[in-house]
């Protein structure tokens, strides 16, 4: 449709937008001097994440923009929202409020922040959802291709993000919701072949956490902090806050109302993956909204569900999401103009770096 092309175009034009601005050095550093072969890989980040970059980057130069351009396209930013727009007809949403979903995704600060880094987090943006989307696809259907397919783009995720087995979780649980058991047959059996498909990520799992005795380099733990700082993040981007008292309410609002429409799928991608990250950040230092911005899909998901609840009008509906939809191009605005940029002068740190130091040094 005409609607769904239009927000196609302008999502990835805020992704690729001043892309050469917003280079953060850890991304920079990441791509250009990350370790190659099978000790770097080992060392550092998820195997499909750290060989992506590794093996690009001696062919993207030192170009920002390209670097930049292949996390932009990895996400899809047309991809991703019509992932989420297909995902939101799957869960029976009309056609108006499936492009809500769409407008909401495009202009979401905290992608469009993620999407200018040469990271994981913006494929993961289109990636999550497309898993919970394949596995609904796939409980619906007796089509065994249908699960392979879940298959291999779930294991493709989970070798791309540690932390993606958090939302497996979830998945798991909700189907223990529906009381099917030959779906449940079914699932239990494609996560034992995925089981399988990650037995060398075990290896690299325990060389991360017991080897090298990786401890984060973020924050620990801290409960208020998921309603001040990861609510407002999550939906208005990295620099919005909101005050303890108004993010428990917008968390028991969007709650109520999904469980008033029995949303367990959204409720259970909500709430198990932030209970298990949480959980894991009192152990290491993880604590950051980035590490869950695949927790964003579904509150923009129930968020639209709580405004349809609020009215049936469509134009007061439109009126709601106009609103909000006028802070995230604020938000992203300051970004590019006014907020200051992930790294004034990387390219004067790289030649810093490379004057002063070897393969062998430390750098604090």
């Amino acid at each position: 449709s005409a609607g769904m092309r239009s927000s196609a175009s302008r999502s990835t034009a805020l992704r690729s937008a001043s892309v050469t601005f917003g280079l953060a050095t850890s991304s920079v550093l990441g791509v250009l001097t990350g370790s190659a072969g099978l000790k770097g890989v080992l060392n550092c980040r998820p195997p499909f994440s750290a060989n992506m970059w590794n093996r690009c980057a001696p062919r993207l130069s030192r170009s920002t923009l390209r670097s930049h351009l292949a996390s932009v396209s990895h996400a899809g930013a047309s991809f991703g929202l019509a992932v989420m727009v297909a995902l939101a007809r799957r869960l029976r949403f009309e056609w108006y409020t499936a492009l809500l979903v769409g407008v909401l995704w495009a202009v979401n600060p905290f992608f469009v922040w993620h999407a200018q880094d040469a990271r994981q987090y913006s494929l993961l943006t289109a990636l999550t959802p497309l898993n919970f989307y394949l596995l609904l696809r796939a409980i619906e259907s007796k089509k065994r291709n249908r699960w392979i397919v879940y298959i291999l783009v779930q294991t493709f995720t989970i070798y791309t993000y540690y932390i993606e087995l958090f939302w497996v979780a979830a998945q798991g649980i909700y189907i223990l919701t529906l009381r099917r058991r030959d779906v449940l047959r079914r699932a239990v059996m494609a996560w034992a072949v995925i089981g399988v498909l990650l037995i060398p990520l075990v290896y690299q799992v325990y060389f991360v956490l017991f080897q090298n005795d990786y401890q984060g380099t973020a924050a620990s733990a801290t409960l208020g902090e998921l309603f001040t700082v990861f609510l407002p993040a999550l939906l208005l981007g990295e620099t919005a806050t909101f005050p303890l008292s108004i993010g428990l309410l917008i968390a028991a609002g969007l709650l109520a109302a999904l469980t008033a429409k029995k949303r367990w799928l959204l409720i259970v991608w909500i709430l198990v993956p932030m209970a298990l990250f949480y959980v894991a950040s009192t152990q290491a230092n993880l604590f950051r909204p980035r590490y869950v911005v695949t927790t964003a899909a579904p509150l923009i998901l129930a968020l639209v569900i709580a405004l349809r609840d609020l009215s049936r009008r469509r134009w007061l509906i439109s009126a709601f999401v106009i609103v909000i939809v006028s802070f995230s191009l604020i938000e992203i605005r300051d970004y590019f103009t006014v907020d200051p940029p992930k790294s004034p002068d990387w390219r004067g740190l790289v030649a810093y770096l490379e004057a002063r130091t070897t393969e062998n040094s430390v750098v604090i």
